[in-house]
């Protein structure tokens, strides 16, 4: 899969070795080489098609990384630079995820992600801010975590739920 990526055409100008986005990143692996694994900036990819305010929202990067015998683990990730929870819009996170999962994984690029050939061993998804979460049930979080949370996306026989984590909670690797 890894690099079936890293040959489809469309995505070669969005394909990244680091996973960032405004001012966030996440760690990847060092175990991990650069063939072990694909970062797809997502946003880009539906930026540079030209849409205008056709342009989806979408996430910020997508993820496979290889876990040997044709099996991958797959992470979307949604990143934003906000110390407060409260500048997080649950709606339009789902909205990108909905994209993410509904259109690029199981229309543009299924092919490749809805292909038999390979299995996934997990699937998460991410929403990574600089939110402190010192009390993670404080109440202005509560609604904004809740919303994530009962939204349910399926893929490849796989629920998937949105998790909001800190960007030090978040590790790409093999599962």
């Amino acid at each position: 899969m890894i690099a079936e990526i890293k040959r489809e055409k469309p995505l070669l100008p969005h394909l990244r070795e680091s996973c960032e986005d405004s001012g966030v990143s996440v760690e990847i692996d060092e175990g991990l080489s650069a063939e072990d694994y694909a970062c797809i900036k997502v946003d880009d990819y539906y930026s540079a098609l030209g849409l205008g305010r056709e342009t989806p929202k979408s996430v910020d990067n997508i993820v496979a990384v290889d876990c040997v015998n044709n099996s991958y683990a797959l992470y979307i990730l949604e990143f934003k630079g906000v110390k407060r929870a409260k500048h997080i819009r649950s709606k339009d996170i789902i909205q990108k995820f909905t994209t993410a999962i509904d259109n690029f994984l199981k229309i543009r690029f299924s092919h490749i992600f809805c292909s038999d050939r390979y299995k996934y061993k997990s699937i998460k998804a991410y929403e990574v801010d600089t939110v402190r979460r010192e009390n993670p049930y404080k109440r202005s979080s509560l609604p904004q975590e809740k919303a994530l949370l009962d939204e349910e996306f399926k893929f490849r026989g796989k629920i998937i739920r949105i998790k909001r984590a800190n960007p030090q909670d978040v590790l790409i690797t093999r599962q």
